[in-house]
């Protein structure tokens, strides 16, 4: 498996004295040995294999300023780009590349403010060998020690990726860390784009259209609970009207008619017999003989309010006194 590192390889001067940021840099010394500042050993043996890999990555290489790319995004810092290494190609041994400078980054070069370049790259561990590029940075300090291009800052030189994660975001068993941030990012931007799209109509509904519809529901169903009231109170007023129905008990039959059900209720009134006002069944009895018997008739009305038997003739006595 390759390494990622971030390594000052013999630093490459940008600009000539009074000169512009240059379209072409040189990001590396001429190979095939390349040595580093801090000891190690290097080699760039086969640049045209770098050039392919940099081809097939598709995307060009950000230049920022001491490799922020991978030393601050990391730790979720900013990490702005100054310019982008567009192509490659390979001169004399060494590796050359075009750069697209914007307006920062091409000030920072022209006025000398940053004088050199170092490269992001991954290497195979054993031989030293390059074998692509990830980032360009711009540097003052040619002699410093780079850390190795790894998470959280880590200077491991062979550390390697989890294959659970790799296989999680469909990279190859030799993929880098660099390898699986960039991944990780095309998939965030991927997520990002989709949220951007408009919703479908067919399966989403504007949130002040759903408030609207809930409001004219309720509004439908407390009309037909309003009506529902009415037409019970209605139909117990007529039982009081029609002598069925004492006025003191009006609350307990518009309670028993809520339970009921208007029809239902409508109906049991119906059968009940006439006990206030006008010709009762009760006329042509005895009016000294409490009788205790009750109807059928007040036996069901006895159970729809509730009571008992003997609760009700108690009742229906109190009022016939």
């Amino acid at each position: 498996m390759n390494t990622a590192r971030i390594s000052q390889i013999t630093p490459v001067a940008l600009a000539a004295d009074g000169g512009a940021a240059p379209e072409w840099v040189q990001l590396t010394p001429k190979g095939p040995e390349l040595a580093a500042n801090d000891g190690r050993k290097h080699r760039l043996t086969r640049p045209d294999q770098v050039i392919a890999a940099f081809r097939a990555y598709g995307h060009p290489l950000p230049i920022d300023v001491e490799h922020a790319t991978h030393v601050r995004a990391d730790q979720g810092l900013e990490a702005p780009a100054y310019g982008w290494v567009r192509e490659i190609e390979t001169r004399d041994g060494a590796l050359w590349g075009r750069v697209e400078w914007n307006e920062q980054g091409a000030a920072w070069v022209a006025s000398k403010a940053y004088k050199f370049l170092s490269i992001g790259y991954a290497a195979d561990p054993a031989t030293g060998e390059i074998t692509r590029l990830i980032s360009v940075g711009l540097t003052n300090t040619p002699g410093f020690k780079m850390p190795e291009l790894a998470k959280a800052g880590t200077t491991q030189e062979n550390q390697t990726m989890d294959k659970a994660v790799l296989d999680a975001l469909g990279l190859a068993s030799d993929a880098t860390a660099a390898d699986a941030v960039a991944k990780i990012k095309d998939l965030k931007l991927e997520v990002h784009t989709a949220s951007a799209k408009a919703p479908d109509p067919t399966l989403y509904v504007a949130k002040a259209q759903l408030d609207a519809a809930n409001a004219k529901l309720t509004e439908m169903e407390e009309a037909e609970t309003a009506r529902a009231e009415l037409a019970i109170t209605a139909a117990v007023d007529a039982g009081v009207a029609a002598g069925k129905i004492a006025p003191a008990a009006k609350d307990g039959f518009l309670a028993m008619a809520k339970v009921q059900g208007i029809e239902a209720f409508t109906a049991t009134v119906a059968k009940m017999p006439v006990i206030v006002g006008g010709k009762s069944e009760l006329d042509d009895k005895d009016p000294d003989k409490k009788s205790t018997t009750l109807s059928a008739e007040e036996i069901a009305v006895a159970k729809q309010m509730g009571l008992t038997e003997a609760e009700f003739a108690t009742a229906k006595a109190e009022q016939e006194a």
